[in-house]
């Protein structure tokens, strides 16, 4: 688990003709094995109180909100599709009461691409989504 998804945390690379942007996560230092309790006075700034740890612990469900969190505000903007819009309320769910896993989001139809040029226009590498 990644532990501080937040803006400040991506880097995306320039693209140039032969290559797309690719974003990047940072300050991998964070990084624990999932559903473990966070030392004590480690919080990141972007953590929120009674919400983002799930009894005390930093669950797989806490990575998809902080990164709903991270991403809302620069996407909430360009994204008008109703399946967009829907995927990012699926990854704001708090996670105490996310049901669904990263797996399963990433099986979510705004994610899936038709065609291969549909893909290359995203970014996505050959055999990536």
């Amino acid at each position: 688990m990644h532990r501080d998804l937040r803006w400040d945390n991506f880097a995306c690379s320039p693209s140039s003709p032969s290559s797309p942007s690719r974003w990047f996560l940072l300050d991998l230092e964070t990084c624990a094995a999932a559903d473990q309790r966070p030392p004590p006075a480690f919080e990141p700034a972007g953590w929120q109180p009674r919400t983002t740890l799930v009894n005390g612990r930093y669950t797989r469900a806490s990575d998809l909100f902080q990164l709903g969190r991270a991403v809302q505000p620069h996407c909430e903007q360009v994204v008008d599709s109703a399946a967009g819009k829907a995927f990012l309320e699926a990854i704001l769910t708090p996670p105490a009461m996310q049901e669904r896993s990263a797996e399963q989001l990433l099986d979510h139809e705004w994610l899936q691409c038709e065609g291969k040029d549909n893909c290359r226009a995203a970014g996505a590498w050959p055999g990536e989504r």
